[in-house]
Protein backbone atom coordinates (compact mmCIF):
# COMPACT_ATOMS: atom_id res chain seq x y z
CA UNK A 1 0.00 0.00 0.00
CA UNK A 2 2.98 1.69 0.62
CA UNK A 3 4.26 1.80 -3.11
CA UNK A 4 0.88 2.75 -4.16
CA UNK A 5 0.57 5.96 -2.44
CA UNK A 6 4.83 6.79 -3.58
CA UNK A 7 3.84 6.06 -7.05
CA UNK A 8 0.55 8.73 -6.79
CA UNK A 9 2.44 11.27 -5.44
CA UNK A 10 5.09 10.79 -8.43
CA UNK A 11 2.62 11.57 -11.08
CA UNK A 12 -0.58 13.59 -9.66
CA UNK A 13 -0.69 16.42 -11.27
CA UNK A 14 0.64 19.53 -8.62
CA UNK A 15 0.01 23.38 -9.74
CA UNK A 16 2.91 25.49 -9.41
CA UNK A 17 1.28 28.94 -9.64
CA UNK A 18 4.51 30.29 -10.77
CA UNK A 19 5.11 33.27 -13.04
CA UNK A 20 8.04 34.21 -15.30
CA UNK A 21 7.66 37.63 -16.69
CA UNK A 22 9.37 38.10 -20.36
CA UNK A 23 12.58 40.23 -18.72
CA UNK A 24 13.56 37.03 -16.63
CA UNK A 25 12.76 34.89 -19.33
CA UNK A 26 15.16 36.93 -21.94
CA UNK A 27 17.61 37.09 -19.04
CA UNK A 28 17.75 33.22 -18.71
CA UNK A 29 17.81 32.60 -22.54
CA UNK A 30 21.27 34.89 -22.99
CA UNK A 31 22.63 33.27 -19.90
CA UNK A 32 21.57 29.50 -21.57
CA UNK A 33 22.99 30.90 -24.78
CA UNK A 34 26.19 32.34 -23.32
CA UNK A 35 26.93 29.28 -21.06
CA UNK A 36 26.31 27.32 -24.55
CA UNK A 37 29.03 29.71 -26.07
CA UNK A 38 31.35 29.24 -23.59
CA UNK A 39 31.33 25.84 -23.77
CA UNK A 40 31.43 26.12 -27.68
CA UNK A 41 34.43 28.28 -27.83
CA UNK A 42 36.53 26.43 -25.00
CA UNK A 43 35.85 23.15 -26.78
CA UNK A 44 36.75 24.39 -30.19
CA UNK A 45 40.04 25.85 -28.07
CA UNK A 46 41.06 22.56 -26.87
CA UNK A 47 40.71 20.84 -30.45
CA UNK A 48 43.11 23.53 -31.59
CA UNK A 49 45.19 22.97 -28.56
CA UNK A 50 45.31 19.28 -29.36
CA UNK A 51 46.13 19.63 -33.15
CA UNK A 52 49.02 21.77 -32.43
CA UNK A 53 50.05 19.57 -30.06
CA UNK A 54 50.01 16.16 -32.30
CA UNK A 55 51.46 18.81 -35.50
CA UNK A 56 54.21 19.99 -33.34
CA UNK A 57 55.63 16.54 -32.53
CA UNK A 58 55.51 15.26 -35.51
CA UNK A 59 57.22 18.16 -37.25
CA UNK A 60 60.93 17.44 -38.37
CA UNK A 61 61.87 20.45 -36.87
CA UNK A 62 62.55 21.91 -33.36
CA UNK A 63 62.58 25.87 -32.68
CA UNK A 64 65.79 27.30 -32.80
CA UNK A 65 66.76 29.53 -30.24
CA UNK A 66 68.37 32.07 -32.47
CA UNK A 67 66.60 32.94 -35.41
CA UNK A 68 67.17 36.51 -36.98
CA UNK A 69 64.73 39.74 -35.69
CA UNK A 70 62.41 39.45 -39.25
CA UNK A 71 60.67 36.60 -39.80
CA UNK A 72 58.42 36.23 -42.86
CA UNK A 73 55.62 33.48 -42.49
CA UNK A 74 54.49 32.51 -46.04
CA UNK A 75 51.26 29.97 -46.80
CA UNK A 76 53.47 28.66 -49.92
CA UNK A 77 54.96 29.88 -53.34
CA UNK A 78 52.11 30.86 -54.59
CA UNK A 79 52.90 33.72 -52.45
CA UNK A 80 56.09 34.39 -52.76
CA UNK A 81 55.90 37.78 -55.20
CA UNK A 82 54.25 39.01 -52.28
CA UNK A 83 57.55 38.94 -50.04
CA UNK A 84 60.41 38.69 -52.49
CA UNK A 85 60.60 42.75 -53.31
CA UNK A 86 60.20 43.05 -49.50
CA UNK A 87 63.08 40.41 -49.07
CA UNK A 88 65.28 41.45 -51.77
CA UNK A 89 65.20 44.95 -50.34
CA UNK A 90 66.54 43.18 -47.05
CA UNK A 91 69.37 41.30 -49.10
CA UNK A 92 70.72 43.99 -50.85
CA UNK A 93 71.09 45.67 -47.83
CA UNK A 94 72.61 42.50 -46.00
CA UNK A 95 69.85 42.57 -43.31
CA UNK A 96 69.08 39.24 -42.18
CA UNK A 97 65.63 37.47 -42.05
CA UNK A 98 64.05 34.46 -42.35
CA UNK A 99 61.52 33.12 -44.64
CA UNK A 100 59.29 30.47 -43.58
CA UNK A 101 57.19 28.02 -46.01
CA UNK A 102 55.01 24.87 -45.67
CA UNK A 103 56.19 24.50 -49.73
CA UNK A 104 58.62 22.20 -50.09
CA UNK A 105 58.79 23.53 -53.99
CA UNK A 106 58.38 27.35 -52.68
CA UNK A 107 60.63 29.30 -55.42
CA UNK A 108 62.68 31.31 -52.14
CA UNK A 109 64.69 28.15 -51.83
CA UNK A 110 66.12 28.76 -55.12
CA UNK A 111 66.04 33.16 -54.62
CA UNK A 112 68.07 32.39 -51.61
CA UNK A 113 71.38 30.70 -52.54
CA UNK A 114 72.57 33.87 -54.07
CA UNK A 115 71.24 35.61 -51.27
CA UNK A 116 73.24 34.76 -47.64
CA UNK A 117 71.75 36.92 -45.75
CA UNK A 118 68.02 35.24 -46.06
CA UNK A 119 67.44 31.38 -44.77
CA UNK A 120 64.39 29.71 -45.83
CA UNK A 121 62.74 27.21 -43.38
CA UNK A 122 60.63 24.47 -44.11
CA UNK A 123 59.20 22.48 -41.11
CA UNK A 124 56.32 20.51 -43.26
CA UNK A 125 53.06 20.74 -43.97
CA UNK A 126 50.75 23.76 -43.19
CA UNK A 127 49.52 22.49 -39.83
CA UNK A 128 53.42 21.63 -38.80
CA UNK A 129 53.99 24.54 -40.01
CA UNK A 130 51.70 26.64 -37.43
CA UNK A 131 52.61 24.46 -34.95
CA UNK A 132 56.25 25.61 -35.17
CA UNK A 133 55.34 29.46 -35.89
CA UNK A 134 52.78 28.91 -32.38
CA UNK A 135 56.27 28.32 -30.41
CA UNK A 136 58.61 30.98 -32.34
CA UNK A 137 61.26 33.12 -31.29
CA UNK A 138 61.72 35.95 -33.01
CA UNK A 139 61.05 40.34 -32.34
CA UNK A 140 58.56 40.59 -35.20
CA UNK A 141 56.74 37.98 -37.17
CA UNK A 142 55.54 39.46 -40.96
CA UNK A 143 52.17 37.49 -42.69
CA UNK A 144 49.91 38.02 -44.93
CA UNK A 145 48.04 35.01 -43.52
CA UNK A 146 44.78 36.44 -41.28
CA UNK A 147 42.69 34.91 -38.26
CA UNK A 148 45.99 35.27 -36.03
CA UNK A 149 44.98 34.32 -32.11
CA UNK A 150 41.39 33.16 -33.77
CA UNK A 151 42.10 29.51 -35.23
CA UNK A 152 45.03 27.42 -34.78
CA UNK A 153 47.63 29.87 -35.43
CA UNK A 154 48.64 31.82 -32.10
CA UNK A 155 50.37 34.79 -31.04
CA UNK A 156 54.23 32.86 -29.76
CA UNK A 157 54.58 34.42 -26.69
CA UNK A 158 58.22 35.10 -27.95
CA UNK A 159 57.34 37.41 -30.40
CA UNK A 160 57.17 40.90 -29.72
CA UNK A 161 55.36 42.48 -32.80
CA UNK A 162 53.13 40.91 -35.48
CA UNK A 163 52.81 42.79 -38.87
CA UNK A 164 50.19 41.97 -41.53
CA UNK A 165 51.24 42.94 -45.00
CA UNK A 166 47.94 43.04 -47.30
CA UNK A 167 48.41 41.08 -50.19
CA UNK A 168 45.54 42.62 -52.16
CA UNK A 169 44.28 46.05 -53.21
CA UNK A 170 41.34 45.10 -51.27
CA UNK A 171 39.99 45.98 -47.77
CA UNK A 172 39.23 43.90 -44.94
CA UNK A 173 35.73 43.36 -45.96
CA UNK A 174 35.25 39.94 -46.86
CA UNK A 175 37.81 38.55 -44.69
CA UNK A 176 36.62 36.23 -42.13
CA UNK A 177 35.24 37.93 -38.84
CA UNK A 178 38.01 38.69 -36.36
CA UNK A 179 40.63 38.67 -39.44
CA UNK A 180 43.34 41.21 -38.57
CA UNK A 181 42.42 42.10 -34.97
CA UNK A 182 45.16 40.00 -32.89
CA UNK A 183 48.07 42.04 -34.99
CA UNK A 184 50.08 44.79 -33.47
CA UNK A 185 50.63 46.42 -37.24
CA UNK A 186 48.91 46.73 -40.54
CA UNK A 187 50.75 47.33 -43.57
CA UNK A 188 48.78 48.39 -46.35
CA UNK A 189 48.60 50.25 -49.70
CA UNK A 190 46.17 52.94 -49.44
CA UNK A 191 44.29 55.08 -47.02
CA UNK A 192 40.89 53.12 -47.91
CA UNK A 193 42.05 49.92 -46.41
CA UNK A 194 42.33 51.73 -43.01
CA UNK A 195 38.74 53.00 -41.95
CA UNK A 196 37.17 49.53 -41.79
CA UNK A 197 39.92 48.23 -39.51
CA UNK A 198 39.73 51.10 -37.05
CA UNK A 199 35.98 50.97 -37.24
CA UNK A 200 36.22 47.02 -36.01
CA UNK A 201 38.62 47.80 -33.45
CA UNK A 202 36.52 50.24 -31.82
CA UNK A 203 33.04 48.14 -31.93
CA UNK A 204 35.39 45.06 -30.31
CA UNK A 205 36.80 47.89 -27.71
CA UNK A 206 40.29 46.53 -29.16
CA UNK A 207 43.70 48.44 -28.72
CA UNK A 208 43.91 50.43 -31.78
CA UNK A 209 46.58 48.85 -34.24
CA UNK A 210 49.38 50.73 -35.93
CA UNK A 211 48.55 51.20 -39.80
CA UNK A 212 51.41 52.43 -42.51
CA UNK A 213 50.77 52.61 -46.12
CA UNK A 214 53.58 51.37 -48.18
CA UNK A 215 51.84 50.15 -50.91
CA UNK A 216 51.37 46.99 -53.00
CA UNK A 217 54.43 44.68 -53.02
CA UNK A 218 53.35 42.07 -55.57
CA UNK A 219 52.85 44.81 -57.95
CA UNK A 220 56.67 45.27 -58.00
CA UNK A 221 57.38 41.74 -58.69
CA UNK A 222 54.64 42.12 -61.48
CA UNK A 223 55.72 45.09 -63.51
CA UNK A 224 59.41 43.43 -63.32
CA UNK A 225 58.22 40.11 -64.78
CA UNK A 226 56.31 42.00 -67.76
CA UNK A 227 59.34 43.91 -68.57
CA UNK A 228 61.48 40.68 -68.68
CA UNK A 229 58.89 38.60 -70.50
CA UNK A 230 58.72 41.24 -73.23
CA UNK A 231 54.76 40.28 -73.71
CA UNK A 232 53.19 41.14 -77.29
CA UNK A 233 49.74 42.10 -77.29
CA UNK A 234 47.29 39.32 -78.43
CA UNK A 235 46.69 40.19 -82.19
CA UNK A 236 43.42 41.23 -82.89
CA UNK A 237 43.31 39.42 -85.78
CA UNK A 238 42.50 36.08 -84.18
CA UNK A 239 39.17 35.02 -85.10
CA UNK A 240 38.91 33.33 -81.48
CA UNK A 241 39.15 35.76 -78.69
CA UNK A 242 40.13 34.69 -75.45
CA UNK A 243 38.12 35.27 -72.23
CA UNK A 244 39.59 34.98 -68.94
CA UNK A 245 37.98 33.31 -65.92
CA UNK A 246 39.05 34.18 -62.88
CA UNK A 247 36.96 33.49 -59.72
CA UNK A 248 37.27 34.12 -56.08
CA UNK A 249 36.77 30.67 -53.72
CA UNK A 250 34.34 30.05 -51.17
CA UNK A 251 30.37 30.64 -50.87
CA UNK A 252 30.74 34.40 -52.05
CA UNK A 253 32.61 32.90 -55.43
CA UNK A 254 30.84 32.84 -58.92
CA UNK A 255 32.22 28.94 -59.51
CA UNK A 256 29.76 27.22 -57.92
CA UNK A 257 26.67 29.49 -59.55
CA UNK A 258 27.94 30.56 -62.29
CA UNK A 259 31.26 28.80 -63.21
CA UNK A 260 30.59 26.32 -65.23
CA UNK A 261 27.77 27.18 -67.71
CA UNK A 262 29.38 30.25 -68.36
CA UNK A 263 32.62 27.65 -69.35
CA UNK A 264 30.25 25.80 -71.68
CA UNK A 265 28.56 29.20 -72.97
CA UNK A 266 31.54 30.49 -74.12
CA UNK A 267 32.80 27.24 -75.19
CA UNK A 268 29.87 26.76 -77.11
CA UNK A 269 30.30 30.66 -78.56
CA UNK A 270 33.98 29.38 -80.02
CA UNK A 271 35.26 31.62 -77.49
CA UNK A 272 38.56 30.07 -75.94
CA UNK A 273 38.20 30.39 -72.17
CA UNK A 274 41.55 30.33 -69.76
CA UNK A 275 40.75 29.24 -66.21
CA UNK A 276 42.65 30.40 -63.50
CA UNK A 277 41.23 29.09 -60.34
CA UNK A 278 42.31 30.96 -57.12
CA UNK A 279 44.75 29.51 -54.86
CA UNK A 280 42.57 28.90 -52.34
CA UNK A 281 40.40 26.82 -54.25
CA UNK A 282 42.80 24.18 -54.37
CA UNK A 283 42.21 23.12 -50.94
CA UNK A 284 38.23 24.54 -50.39
CA UNK A 285 36.58 23.79 -53.64
CA UNK A 286 38.27 20.61 -55.20
CA UNK A 287 35.32 18.67 -55.73
CA UNK A 288 33.74 21.79 -58.26
CA UNK A 289 37.41 22.25 -59.98
CA UNK A 290 37.38 18.12 -60.45
CA UNK A 291 33.99 18.72 -62.45
CA UNK A 292 35.01 21.41 -64.07
CA UNK A 293 38.19 19.37 -64.92
CA UNK A 294 36.64 16.49 -66.26
CA UNK A 295 33.99 18.62 -68.09
CA UNK A 296 36.51 21.07 -70.51
CA UNK A 297 39.67 19.35 -70.28
CA UNK A 298 39.54 17.63 -73.57
CA UNK A 299 38.06 20.68 -75.13
CA UNK A 300 41.31 22.47 -77.02
CA UNK A 301 39.41 26.07 -76.58
CA UNK A 302 39.96 25.60 -72.58
CA UNK A 303 43.16 26.03 -70.40
CA UNK A 304 43.96 26.21 -67.12
CA UNK A 305 46.60 28.58 -65.74
CA UNK A 306 47.79 28.04 -61.81
CA UNK A 307 51.19 30.20 -62.72
CA UNK A 308 51.93 32.73 -59.91
CA UNK A 309 50.87 35.77 -61.19
CA UNK A 310 48.82 35.01 -64.20
CA UNK A 311 50.16 37.68 -66.05
CA UNK A 312 50.81 35.85 -69.41
CA UNK A 313 46.75 34.69 -69.37
CA UNK A 314 46.17 38.32 -68.64
CA UNK A 315 48.17 39.62 -71.17
CA UNK A 316 46.71 37.13 -73.87
CA UNK A 317 43.27 37.64 -72.80
CA UNK A 318 40.80 40.39 -74.29
CA UNK A 319 38.05 40.11 -71.35
CA UNK A 320 38.02 39.13 -67.87
CA UNK A 321 35.38 37.56 -65.98
CA UNK A 322 35.13 37.48 -61.93
CA UNK A 323 34.01 38.06 -58.85
CA UNK A 324 34.88 40.81 -56.35
CA UNK A 325 38.21 39.09 -56.21
CA UNK A 326 41.78 40.71 -56.59
CA UNK A 327 42.12 39.51 -60.07
CA UNK A 328 39.77 41.90 -60.53
CA UNK A 329 41.84 45.22 -59.96
CA UNK A 330 45.17 43.80 -60.96
CA UNK A 331 43.48 43.03 -64.66
CA UNK A 332 42.41 46.92 -64.73
CA UNK A 333 45.46 48.70 -62.36
CA UNK A 334 48.35 46.64 -64.83
CA UNK A 335 46.20 46.00 -68.40
CA UNK A 336 42.92 48.29 -68.32
CA UNK A 337 41.02 45.60 -70.37
CA UNK A 338 37.60 44.94 -69.95
CA UNK A 339 36.01 43.69 -66.94
CA UNK A 340 32.86 41.49 -66.49
CA UNK A 341 31.54 41.37 -62.75
CA UNK A 342 29.91 37.67 -62.28
CA UNK A 343 28.36 38.64 -58.99
CA UNK A 344 24.51 39.82 -58.93
CA UNK A 345 25.04 39.91 -54.64
CA UNK A 346 27.63 40.76 -52.40
CA UNK A 347 26.84 38.41 -49.42
CA UNK A 348 28.12 39.85 -46.12
CA UNK A 349 27.81 37.10 -43.30
CA UNK A 350 30.25 35.47 -41.85
CA UNK A 351 32.24 38.70 -42.79
CA UNK A 352 34.00 41.48 -41.64
CA UNK A 353 31.69 43.72 -43.74
CA UNK A 354 28.44 42.62 -41.73
CA UNK A 355 29.87 44.60 -38.54
CA UNK A 356 30.69 47.68 -41.09
CA UNK A 357 28.47 50.58 -41.46
CA UNK A 358 28.07 52.53 -44.36
CA UNK A 359 29.55 51.68 -48.08
CA UNK A 360 31.87 49.11 -48.63
CA UNK A 361 34.20 49.94 -50.60
CA UNK A 362 35.44 46.40 -52.68
CA UNK A 363 32.04 46.64 -54.09
CA UNK A 364 31.75 50.19 -55.20
CA UNK A 365 35.12 50.33 -56.94
CA UNK A 366 34.40 46.80 -58.31
CA UNK A 367 31.62 47.54 -60.28
CA UNK A 368 32.96 50.80 -61.16
CA UNK A 369 35.91 49.11 -63.15
CA UNK A 370 33.99 46.53 -64.26
CA UNK A 371 30.14 46.25 -66.30
CA UNK A 372 27.67 43.99 -64.91
CA UNK A 373 26.99 40.07 -65.89
CA UNK A 374 24.27 39.13 -68.30
CA UNK A 375 20.86 37.98 -66.98
CA UNK A 376 21.54 34.75 -68.33
CA UNK A 377 24.12 32.66 -69.11
CA UNK A 378 22.99 31.81 -72.88
CA UNK A 379 23.43 36.06 -72.65
CA UNK A 380 26.86 35.52 -71.99
CA UNK A 381 28.87 34.99 -75.24
CA UNK A 382 26.87 38.22 -76.99
CA UNK A 383 27.85 40.33 -73.87
CA UNK A 384 31.25 39.16 -74.21
CA UNK A 385 31.31 40.25 -78.08
CA UNK A 386 29.61 43.33 -77.86
CA UNK A 387 32.24 44.15 -75.15
CA UNK A 388 35.28 43.44 -77.02
CA UNK A 389 34.18 45.30 -80.11
CA UNK A 390 33.32 48.16 -78.17
CA UNK A 391 36.47 48.36 -75.96
CA UNK A 392 34.93 50.93 -74.00
CA UNK A 393 37.60 51.19 -70.90
CA UNK A 394 37.31 54.96 -68.91
CA UNK A 395 41.34 54.60 -68.74
CA UNK A 396 41.24 57.95 -66.95
CA UNK A 397 39.08 56.45 -64.06
CA UNK A 398 41.54 53.71 -63.59
CA UNK A 399 44.56 55.57 -63.31
CA UNK A 400 42.78 57.98 -61.26
CA UNK A 401 41.46 54.92 -58.80
CA UNK A 402 44.92 53.38 -59.00
CA UNK A 403 46.61 55.98 -57.98
CA UNK A 404 44.35 57.14 -55.32
CA UNK A 405 44.86 53.47 -53.95
CA UNK A 406 47.93 52.15 -54.33
CA UNK A 407 50.71 53.66 -52.80
CA UNK A 408 54.36 53.51 -54.12
CA UNK A 409 52.81 51.81 -57.34
CA UNK A 410 55.83 49.54 -58.55
CA UNK A 411 58.40 50.15 -56.09
CA UNK A 412 57.00 48.83 -52.68
CA UNK A 413 59.03 46.90 -51.65
CA UNK A 414 61.89 49.29 -50.19
CA UNK A 415 58.26 51.01 -48.47
CA UNK A 416 57.21 48.02 -46.83
CA UNK A 417 61.03 47.05 -45.91
CA UNK A 418 61.51 50.33 -44.06
CA UNK A 419 58.46 50.39 -42.72
CA UNK A 420 59.20 47.01 -40.96
CA UNK A 421 62.93 48.11 -40.00
CA UNK A 422 61.40 51.61 -38.68
CA UNK A 423 59.32 49.19 -36.29
CA UNK A 424 62.29 46.90 -35.25
CA UNK A 425 64.20 49.99 -34.50
CA UNK A 426 61.36 51.13 -32.08
CA UNK A 427 61.93 47.90 -30.12
CA UNK A 428 65.68 48.25 -29.97
CA UNK A 429 64.76 51.42 -27.76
Amino acid sequence: MRFFYIIFLLFAPVYAWAYLDPGTGSLLLYAIIGVAASIIFALRNLWYRIIEIFFARKSRHRVPNELPDIVFHSEGGHYWHVFQPVMKHCATHFIECAYVTPDPKDPAFEWAKTHDSVSVIHVGTEMMTLAWMNRIKTRIVVSTTPNLDVYMWKRSPYVERYVHLFHAPTTVEFYEKYALCFYDDIIGCGKFQESGIRELDEKRKLPQKRFLIAGLTYYDYMIDELNSLQLQAPSKTEKNPIVLYAPSWGIRSSLSTLGIASIRELLAADYRVIFRPHPQSLISDKEILAEIYSSFSDNPLFKVDTKITGLVSMNESDLLITDFSGMLFDYAFLFGKPIILAALEAPTGGYEAENLDGPLWDVETARILSREFPKKNSELPKEVTQVIATGNVNMKKIEEIRNHSIANYGNAGPAVANCILSILGELAQ
